[in-house]
């Protein structure tokens, strides 16, 4: 019998592959999907409201909405409208590196009443929901700023009947670099 110097016997590479195949497989088979790195947030048993996702083009984020919600992408906001009052989302850039220092610089500039402050994380990213009265245009708002990558997010409201549906769009946003 010749031996062969060099050369891989056959049997060889094809156990080889088939192993790849195989971790191939199991990998892609156990890899998380976008949805589970995202999962929408569990609505309330006494509350159960259909959502659609809803993706931002121009300011990349994510949010869960009420289905009765008409959204619209304008260039600067996203408007979140019903027949109860609208919901608005911006986008601030800024030099801060951390939500905190930006309230207090936020603060500064305007005659306001702060009624309620909670700090909170959304999905890893400092956050505060807030109830503030601007004392100059005597509106009530319920806002919530949400801090990631040098961009401050704030989704807001005037009408106190979407207050929770605010709640609910916030708890769901996501940042998407």
């Amino acid at each position: 019998m010749m031996k062969q110097k060099g050369n891989i016997p056959i049997f060889l590479i094809i156990i080889i592959l088939a192993a790849g195949a195989a971790v191939y497989f199991f990998v892609k088979s156990n890899m998380p999907t976008f949805q589970n790195l995202y999962p929408s947030p569990a609505p309330s048993p006494t509350n159960i409201v259909a959502l659609k996702t809803f993706q931002s083009r121009t300011m990349k984020f994510m949010i869960q909405v009420p289905d009765a919600f008409e959204l619209k992408d304008n260039i600067t906001d996203v408007d979140l409208k019903t027949p109860l009052g609208k919901i608005t989302i911006v986008k601030n850039g800024t030099n801060f590196n951390n939500l905190r220092t930006y309230i207090a610089d936020f603060d500064s500039k305007r005659k306001l009443e702060v009624n309620e402050n909670k700090w909170e994380t959304i999905n890893d990213n400092e956050a505060l929901s807030r109830l503030v009265h601007f004392i100059d245009s005597d509106v009530k708002q319920k806002s919530y700023y949400i801090y990631s990558n040098y961009n401050v997010f704030i989704i807001s409201t005037t009408s106190e009947s979407l207050y929770s549906d605010l709640n609910q769009i916030a708890q769901s946003f996501r940042y998407i670099p």
